[in-house]
């Protein structure tokens, strides 16, 4: 009922969302002896073996879609913070949602300095894969040439 509807603009939506995600990280990850939960000054990254995995909202080709602090520059330059280290390969798994705010699908990219992306792949969940069909699909947009 209209009554009960909460109004959220976009922003508290996106933070709602990530807590979520965040939760289920935690109950995915955390019993496991190859996981590794970092924070990073307010970075949260799961280190799993020689992977840092961040959570967030992307644009369609794997651009994430928050303000680019230094910090987040840096994991993605390959830079070293506190609890994780240069050579770990920087990855963020996220969501995109369509123009209406609701979710199209989830999203693992490889992203590298200055907002570019190495490469950019659509999860297909498992209950809607076909037998034989791979679990990813590249979304990857083409770079420009200079």
């Amino acid at each position: 009922p209209p009554a009960l509807r909460i109004a959220h603009d976009s922003r508290a939506t996106a933070n709602n969302i990530y807590s979520h995600i965040v939760e289920e990280a935690d109950k995915l990850f955390l019993d496991r002896a190859d996981v590794i939960e970092a924070d990073a000054r307010g970075l949260k990254v799961w280190l799993i073996g020689d992977v840092a995995v961040r959570f967030k909202k992307m644009n369609g080709g794997g651009r994430t879609r928050s303000y680019q602090t230094q910090q987040q520059k840096d994991f993605d330059a390959q830079i070293e913070l506190p609890g994780i280290p240069h050579t770990a390969t920087r990855i963020a798994v996220g969501y995109l949602l369509d123009p209406t705010g609701t979710y199209k699908r989830s999203q693992v990219a490889r992203p590298l300095p200055k907002g570019r992306i190495s490469w950019c792949a659509g999860i297909v969940p498992a209950d809607q894969r076909a037998v034989g069909q791979l679990r990813w699909y590249d979304v990857s947009r083409q770079q420009k040439l200079a």
